[in-house]
Parts: C-alpha cells; sequence; structure tokens
C-alpha cells in the first residue's frame, strides 16, 4: 500500500511542477506580447513621425530592428527562459510547503527517503522512516500541490496582453499601408508612408536673371485631401540657415494648384512644396546675371 502511495506523490510532485511551467509559460509568454506590440508602436512614433520625415534611408530601420531583437531577447530570457527548471521533486516539495507551512518539512524529508536511507543513513532506524513517511502521506492527502502557482494573479495581465492585441488588430486593419511599410523599413527597404494629399505636380529647377521674379507652383491630386493652402521653404543655395517658410494661395479658378511669387532673386535659392502631409523633393532656382556688351563689330 505504501508504494502505491509513493507513487501517487510522486505524480502530484510532477503535475505540480508542470502547472508551475505553464504558469510561467502564460506569464512569460504575455509579457513578451505586450513589449513586442509596445516596440512595434515606439517604432512606428519613432520612425514615421522623424526618419521618414526627414528623408533617413532605410538602413535606420535596419538599427531599429537590432534594437528591437536585443529588448526583445532580455524580456524572453528574464522573463520566461530563466524561470523554466528542470524537473526536482526536492525543490518542488520546497515550493509546496511554502504554500503549506503546516507540513513542516515532511514532504521535503518523504521525497528525501522515498527510496529509503542511503549508505550515510544507515544507523536511522527504518520503521522511523515508515512513520514519518506514512505520516507526511496522511497530511499531504487533502492538499492540491498545483496550488503553488496562482493563475489569478495573471488575470489582469493576460488582460492587458488581449486588450493590446486587439487594439494592434484593428490599427493593423485600419493603417495597414503604414503598417506595412513599417516592416518593409524595418528590413531596411526605402519604403515611403502613405499621405492623405499627394504632390502631383511642382515647379522644378528653375534658371532666371538676377532681380527678376520667379512663380512656383505645385498641384495636389484629386483623388486625395486637397488642403486650404500650401507651403513654400526656401533658403540660399549651399546655406545651413533654417528654411524660411511662406504661405501658397490657390489659383484663381482652381481648387487644386497652388503658387507662390518670389520677388527680386539676387541668389540661387534652393525650395520645396509642402501641401497637406506631403513633401515633394527639393529644387533649386539658379540666378545669372544679365550679359552686358564688351566690345562691337560692324561689318
Amino acid at each position: 500500500m505504501a508504494e502505491g502511495h509513493d507513487i501517487s506523490i510522486e505524480n502530484r510532485l510532477h503535475q505540480a511542477w508542470q502547472q508551475e511551467w505553464r504558469w510561467y509559460c502564460i506569464r512569460g509568454a504575455s509579457r513578451l506580447v505586450v513589449w513586442l506590440i509596445a516596440l512595434l508602436a515606439v517604432d512606428f512614433i519613432i520612425d514615421w513621425g522623424l526618419f521618414a520625415k526627414t528623408g533617413m534611408s532605410g538602413n535606420i530601420g535596419l538599427f531599429l530592428l537590432l534594437v528591437n531583437i536585443a529588448i526583445l531577447g532580455w524580456v524572453l530570457w528574464h522573463e520566461w527562459l530563466r524561470h523554466l527548471k528542470p524537473y526536482d521533486p526536492i525543490s518542488t516539495s520546497l515550493d509546496v510547503e511554502k504554500r503549506h507551512p503546516g507540513l513542516t518539512s515532511l514532504l521535503v524529508s518523504y521525497t528525501q527517503l522515498k527510496d529509503g536511507p542511503g549508505a550515510d543513513q544507515d544507523n536511522v532506524s527504518q520503521a522511523l522512516i515508515d512513520a514519518m513517511r506514512d505520516q507526511a502521506i496522511e497530511q499531504s492527502r487533502p492538499i492540491d500541490f498545483k496550488e503553488i502557482v496562482d493563475f489569478g494573479q495573471l488575470r489582469n495581465l493576460l488582460f492587458m496582453a488581449g486588450g493590446v492585441l486587439l487594439v494592434f488588430f484593428i490599427l493593423s486593419i485600419g493603417w495597414n499601408d503604414h503598417f506595412g511599410t513599417l516592416l518593409k523599413r524595418l528590413t531596411g527597404r526605402n519604403a515611403e508612408y502613405p499621405t492623405r494629399t499627394v504632390v502631383s505636380g511642382t515647379t522644378k529647377d528653375l534658371t532666371i536673371r538676377i532681380g527678376s521674379d520667379a512663380i512656383i507652383s505645385a498641384t495636389a491630386s484629386r483623388e486625395h485631401v486637397i488642403p486650404d493652402a500650401g507651403r513654400l521653404f526656401v533658403r540660399e543655395a549651399g546655406s545651413e540657415d533654417p528654411w524660411k517658410e511662406l504661405p501658397m494661395k490657390k489659383v484663381e479658378g482652381s481648387d487644386n494648384s497652388f503658387s507662390r511669387e518670389l520677388k527680386d532673386l539676387t541668389r540661387d535659392t534652393d525650395f520645396y512644396v509642402r501641401l497637406g502631409d506631403n513633401t515633394a523633393e527639393k529644387y533649386r532656382i539658379n540666378v545669372i546675371t544679365a550679359p552686358r556688351i564688351t566690345s562691337t563689330r560692324l561689318a
């Protein structure tokens, strides 16, 4: 009869270890999901709000990807893998006794002496060992060893992970183009985020005479959002000064064309146009001096 009880307690300890393993797996996976979604959100804010708008190459996405992998690797180890230890009946017995102090080391002693006294315990009475084991069996019978972990502690974490996943799923449907662009940029490709407004045409490089005026125009695609006004950014060519922002008004009689006149230009000038959330490429106005008559010849 004692042998049957031995097997029963051993199985219960193993089941408790499995329960503990599942608890750590659920907790680790939930925290990893929360970290993953949070990192993707931070990546999008940084890349879309800063790197893409300043024209940085897609290689910056590889840097973000490496940072993400490093952080997720640390989370995977610290919050999950380091807690998944191989089965040890003595260690599991200690966990059970921490949960049920009334066992007063009976379960640990039972586990250590399950196969009888060792060579260094020849002076221990077998009858005393059997009595201790019977007492351990009797006191542990009503105890659920699986209670060494409490899945109720994971309730808030599971709700948070589920909520984060739900929000991410909804946003990925509504912003699927943006999400796809982010994934492409994280792999090093030079993808551009979609914009609500699209600049379909703009004035390109110009060459004018010194002191003349230049008209800069831009057109917004009618298939996208058309803003009420545009913005023209100018600065002297080769200068590191901040860009000067000038308003661009709609051309009379047109709902998607904008223009701005620059008067009395005397130096080469760089410029670019921004309509809504879309920015066109940079171009240059080359200013040349008027020709002078240096000599005449009459034939």
